[in-house]
């Protein structure tokens, strides 16, 4: 598809930032209309004959014409249109606009991924006291867990001494018991 400008000379490449590109239908050229015809024929003189007979030819002269609506030959183009001054200006600020638009948008971006890695940093500081406190927590268990199996497993020993010592007091009673009342016996005789 052709470009052309507005004046209609033919392009090779547009500047699209100097303007823009509509397609257009343009006349390349413009047919008239054409009235219906009849063919024309004209009798011409042959010749003539001895008892005075002539001969005609019936001739064509003009052949039958058709009728045709008129028309035209159309091409489609790509017509590029310069930007006014106003235009330019426009899309100049626009385009500034949209700069200073992204550029706020990439700080807030940043701001907002130092927050989210600050907040992570946190909470995997929170994460790691947690395991701290849960390692010492299992370590106080796994200690108490100790001592009370020392605990249980001294129990048949203390039970036996604690047996042995009630024995051993049992006589010691018994023993003091047998010397009082020998002593009474012995008093009072």
């Amino acid at each position: 598809m052709r470009i052309l400008d507005e004046q209609g000379n033919e392009l090779e490449s547009v500047d699209e930032s100097k303007g823009y590109g509509k397609h257009e239908t343009i006349v390349i050229q413009h047919h008239d209309e054409i009235l219906f015809q009849p063919a024309v024929y004209e009798d011409v003189f042959v010749e003539e004959y001895p008892n005075g007979g002539k001969m005609y030819e019936h001739r064509l002269v003009s052949d039958q014409v058709e009728h045709v609506d008129a028309y035209d030959d159309t091409e489609d183009i790509i017509r590029f249109v310069a930007y006014t001054q106003e235009e330019l200006d426009a899309i100049a600020a626009k385009q500034a606009q949209e700069e200073k638009e992204a550029a706020e948008a990439a700080a807030k971006a940043e701001e907002e991924r130092k927050k989210m890695e600050a907040a992570a940093e946190e909470q995997h500081k929170q994460w790691e006291a947690e395991q701290e406190k849960l390692k010492q927590e299992q370590a106080e268990k796994e200690a108490k867990e100790a001592e009370r199996n020392a605990i249980v497993d001294a129990v048949p020993d203390r039970l036996n001494n604690l047996e042995q010592s009630q024995l051993d007091t049992d006589e010691a009673v018994t023993s003091l018991y047998e010397a009082i009342t020998s002593l009474q016996t012995s008093t009072e005789a």
